[in-house]
C-alpha cells in the first residue's frame, strides 16, 4: 500500500476507534469518522466500504496489538507476568484509543455480548498463566485468580480512575505475588521475602510491545509515519 493510503487508512481507524471509544459503535457514524479523519466519505468508502468493514479493522489492529503484548509479557525472564500483563493491558485501553475501542468489539466489528475481544483476552490470559504454571495442580485455580483480579481491576477504573493508578494495582498484585512467585518456580521456591519498593512492582514495570506487522510500537500507528 502506498505510503499516503496506509496514512489515510490509519487515520480513518483512529478516529473510528475514538468515537467507538465514546459513544459507542451504533453511534458512531461515517460521516462524523471521516470529518474527524480529516479525509473525503469517498476516500472512506474507498478504504472501508462500510462501518462493520472498520470497526472489524478496529478490532484486528487491537486484536493484533494486544496478543503482542500478552506474549511479551510471558517471554519476559523477569516474574509475575501476569501482573505485568495486566498492567499494561489497561494502561494501553486508556491511552490508545484503538486498543481501547478494540476491547469493546467482536471479531465482526460488532458489539455483541460475546466474544469480545476483552473477553478473547482475558481467555488468553487464562491459558498461558496455566501454560507458565506447568503442571501445577492448581494451575487452573491460580490462573482464574488471575484473570479474576485483571478483569476486576479494569471493570472498577471505569467507575473510578484511581485504579488506573500503578499503586492501587499494585497494592492487589502483592497480596498475591507470593502465590504468583512459588507457582513461577519449577521447584515450587518460595518467594523473595525481601519488600520491594513500590516502584520496582511488577505491575509498574514496563512490558515491551514488539511492532506488528506493518505498524510500529506506537499502538498501530503505520512505521513509515512515526
Amino acid at each position: 500500500m502506498h505510503p499516503r493510503a496506509e496514512q489515510t487508512r490509519y487515520e480513518l481507524i483512529r478516529a473510528a476507534a475514538l468515537l467507538i471509544r465514546c459513544t459507542g459503535l451504533r453511534s458512531a457514524g461515517l460521516n462524523a469518522i471521516s470529518r474527524d479523519a480529516g479525509v473525503s466519505r469517498g476516500a472512506l468508502n474507498f478504504h472501508f466500504p462500510t462501518k462493520g468493514a472498520l470497526a472489524a479493522s478496529v478490532y484486528s489492529e487491537a486484536h493484533a496489538y494486544v496478543l503482542s503484548m500478552l506474549e511479551a509479557a510471558f517471554t519476559d525472564p523477569s516474574t509475575e507476568p501476569a501482573a505485568r500483563f495486566g498492567d499494561a493491558l489497561w494502561r494501553a485501553a486508556r491511552e490508545d484509543p484503538v486498543v481501547g475501542a478494540g476491547l469493546r468489539l467482536t471479531a465482526d466489528g460488532t458489539e455483541e455480548p460475546a466474544p469480545r475481544l476483552r473477553e478473547e483476552v482475558l481467555e488468553a490470559l487464562h491459558q498461558r498463566t496455566e501454560a507458565w504454571l506447568r503442571d501445577r495442580p492448581d494451575m487452573g485455580a491460580v490462573a482464574d485468580l488471575v484473570v479474576v483480579i485483571t478483569a476486576g481491576l479494569e471493570s472498577l477504573s471505569r467507575v473510578k480512575v484511581h485504579w488506573w493508578d500503578p499503586d492501587s494495582s499494585s497494592r492487589v498484585w502483592d497480596l498475591v505475588r507470593p502465590l504468583l512467585a512459588t507457582a513461577e518456580s519449577p521447584e515450587g521456591a518460595a518467594a523473595d521475602p525481601a519488600p520491594r519498593d513500590r516502584g520496582e512492582s511488577a505491575a509498574t514495570s514496563p512490558t515491551p510491545v514488539p511492532a506488528g506487522p506493518g505498524v510500529s510500537s506506537t499502538h498501530g500507528k503505520p512505521a513509515a509515519h512515526r
